[in-house]
């Protein structure tokens, strides 16, 4: 029933994807390659938007590759890509900043935890290694297994700086590359704990509240929720036709008000956005290698 349930839903969303798509398709017809890369917590709905974009434009390809936020920025400062994803904001006037979302935030642990809410100062001091057992915070006595994003990663400099502030990550972590990866790693290793945006929460790992907070889209609507950043797509100068186009599709209200609270994101236009932290990237996290889209491990093109 669950598989069915799935399909049925994939499929409905791809036919409101279809409906505003065709609009772009019939009044120009589209065609080229679009590249982007940069974070993979907003790789869920950029991948979907591409995919259905693709269906509605056939002499269009999309290639999306994760890298984190910095590397986003970074491969469409040098050109690498037409588009860099990002959960943080660039400071780079030769960028034009496309918001496209609000991007919930929060800490996920191994089923086998039973601990239920942390506070700010309980999680700086377990993720700064000052906190190694579960006991000391409530919990069962087992040890805790640290899991984080590497340097790059837009969700990694979010909890930076909006939890840890000046407290440095414990040398002990674990280090994932993607979102995906975190989550199936805390999945698979008793007693850890991670972050990850709401869009990979499943029934793997349990979500945990945040000073006695449940992320959820409601609780990012009104505020209650903190742990939330804006989702950029990033373009060196103007977008062209093309570009713009997809754009200005992951832009429409199909999308904004249909398409990504399915994936658990709120739309960008919500009066929740003003309350949002401005979350800087780490400079030197933009010194990493450019990744391309056509050798990333993850991406969508059209077959």
């Amino acid at each position: 029933m669950k598989k069915i349930a799935r399909i049925l839903s994939a499929f409905l969303i791809s036919s409101m994807v279809l409906s505003t798509g065709t609009a772009f398709a019939a009044t120009s017809k589209l065609s080229g390659t679009i590249k982007c890369s940069g974070s993979t917590a907003l790789m869920p709905i950029v991948k979907a938007a591409a995919e259905d974009f693709m269906k509605a434009n056939p002499k269009v390809s999309i290639e999306v590759a994760g890298g984190g936020s910095g590397t986003g920025i970074k491969n469409v400062q040098d050109g690498v890509v037409d588009i860099g994803n990002s959960d943080v904001f660039s400071d780079d006037k030769n960028l034009v900043d496309h918001q496209i979302a609000l991007i919930p935030f929060l800490f996920i642990v191994n089923p086998d935890v039973t601990v239920s809410n942390l506070t700010k100062d309980q999680l700086i001091k377990i993720f700064s290694g000052k906190i190694t057992n579960w006991k000391e915070v409530g919990g069962a006595d087992k040890k805790i297994t640290v899991i984080i994003r590497q340097a790059s990663s837009g969700t990694r400099m979010t909890v930076q700086q909006l939890v840890m502030g000046s407290e440095q990550f414990t040398s002990s972590a674990i280090v994932q590359d993607s979102n995906g990866s975190l989550k199936t790693t805390v999945a698979n290793t008793p007693g850890s704990i991670g972050f990850v945006d709401l869009a990979y929460v499943d029934s793997k790992v349990k979500a945990l509240k945040y000073e006695g907070v449940e992320c959820n889209l409601e609780n990012v609507k009104n505020g209650k929720y903190t742990l939330v950043s804006i989702g950029h797509m990033y373009t060196k100068g103007q977008p062209s036709e093309l570009v713009k186009a997809f754009l200005d599709y992951i832009s429409s209200s199909t999308f904004q008000n249909r398409i990504l609270p399915y994936y658990k994101f709120v739309p960008v236009a919500s009066s929740a956005k003003n309350n949002i932290s401005k979350i800087k990237l780490n400079t030197s996290s933009a010194k990493t290698a450019n990744l391309k889209p056509s050798q990333a491990r993850k991406s969508t093109k059209k077959k």
